[in-house]
């Protein structure tokens, strides 16, 4: 079988992907609130790249705390 290589979305295309800001996406990896990565690269936590498949994040908005749930957009 031939290799293909597949897609992961960085942390800040994963971010534009489910409409939040890097830095909220960042928190939410901190409180374990975002999907763990698919992919992960580097062996030191300084220089860690992760990477998501976009059905991972499509699954997660779409099973996420009720839909459209933001605590943040308190206007």
């Amino acid at each position: 079988g031939h290799m293909t290589s597949e897609t992961f979305l960085s942390v800040p295309e994963a971010a534009q992907h489910v409409g939040l800001a890097v830095d909220t996406v960042r928190k939410y990896m901190v409180k374990g609130l975002f999907p763990a990565p698919d992919a992960v690269i580097g062996a030191t936590q300084a220089n860690v790249a992760r990477g998501w498949r976009v059905e991972t994040l499509d699954h997660w908005m779409n099973h996420r705390l009720g839909r459209g749930y933001r605590s943040d957009l308190k206007k």
